[in-house]
């Protein structure tokens, strides 16, 4: 594993007389999972991107982490992340999901977090398959969700999954495709643009529609930032009503908003990423991302961190790459894992 070997390097920070305006802080976050479906592995970094744990993890293609909250709600035994399998090698189905605990094992001998990290979780008494695990969330508690239905069917269908608990059907939703969690409110999105808001317990609060298909949702208080795959951003209220649209002009890529809703988007395909700030106003492109398109990205770090098929890569607080970590085989997915009391 070359990373063992130190593959990860920083590059020192840049030195200009201001940083750029998202420079505003970070949310609790002690690392990131990261899903390496090419080398049939997940591993945990910390804060200076240092691997400090992996587990072999067969075509990982989805890994989630238990979203922050309440002192009591992150107390609460149970899975502090889970994560989606592709079996026999095929990312579209049929999938498998499982439950993890951490920390992670590693080199000096720390043992799995929880015995929970190994089995899967059935969907009902049939077995542990799914026909197509579309999108994951996981709540503060270690409950996940999950948008399902076979890739090419209309209905998406949201499942709650409580580890050692049958799942449990919530809603059935025309073609949704996209899920995002913030407390207690579920946010779907799909195509025709059409978006749902949802309590926990599957019922449907809120409707809305953009103007394309949905490509990628975030979510930050009780606002929802939907990037249509036309490459429009759109930012929404809780009732799901327009507050602003930013025409990008490129394919999009991951999307990723921070707690001063600053967003993120990466280039489909190009080595850039664009920011955006909170009244939707596109800034500079930041083009000192490297050779690869990114394919995942996230905003709850001091700065942003974006993942490349074999390197992760953070931005400064001034907008160029400050740290790296490579030596991986295709990473598919990171999350942030949330400090114990964020």
């Amino acid at each position: 594993r070359s990373w063992l070997a130190g593959a990860g390097a920083l590059a020192g920070a840049v030195l200009v007389l201001a940083a750029a305006p998202w420079a505003s802080g970070a949310d609790r976050v002690t690392g990131w999972l990261l899903a390496d479906r090419g080398a049939d592995q997940l591993l945990q970094i910390d804060r200076e991107l240092t691997v400090i744990g992996w587990q072999s993890a067969a075509e990982p293609l989805r890994v989630v982490a238990r979203a922050p909250g309440s002192a009591a709600e992150r107390a609460v035994p149970g899975p502090d992340a889970w994560w989606i399998e592709g079996l026999g090698g095929d990312p579209f189905g049929p999938h498998r999901l499982h439950a993890l605990g951490l920390p992670l094992p590693n080199a000096n001998g720390v043992p799995p977090g929880q015995p929970i990290a190994q089995g899967p979780i059935a969907q009902g008494a049939a077995g542990g398959e799914w026909d197509y695990l579309r999108d994951l969330a996981v709540d503060a508690r270690g409950v996940a969700y999950v948008l399902s239905g076979p890739l090419q069917h209309p209905q998406g269908e949201l499942w709650r999954v409580k580890h050692g608990e049958d799942p449990v059907l919530l809603a059935s939703l025309e073609g949704a495709q996209h899920l995002q969690l913030e407390g207690r409110i579920l946010w779907c999105g799909g195509t025709a643009g059409r978006l749902w808001r949802l309590t926990t317990q599957g019922e449907v609060v809120g409707q809305g529609q953009v103007g394309a298909e949905v490509h990628a949702l975030a979510s930050r208080g009780s606002e929802l930032w939907c990037l249509d795959a036309g490459g429009v951003l759109h930012r929404l209220n809780a009732g799901l009503e327009v507050l602003w649209s930013s025409d990008l002009g490129f394919t999009p890529g991951p999307l990723a908003v921070d707690r001063s809703g600053f967003a993120w988007v990466a280039a489909e395909g190009q080595p850039f990423v664009q920011p955006v700030d909170p009244q939707g106003e596109p800034l500079s492109p930041i083009t000192d991302v490297g050779g690869d398109s990114w394919t995942d990205l996230d905003a709850h770090g001091p700065t942003p961190l974006g993942a490349a098929p074999g390197y992760v890569l953070q931005l400064d607080a001034f907008g160029a790459a400050f740290a790296s970590q490579g030596g991986f085989g295709y990473l598919s997915d990171l999350a942030p894992v949330f400090a114990a009391d964020s």
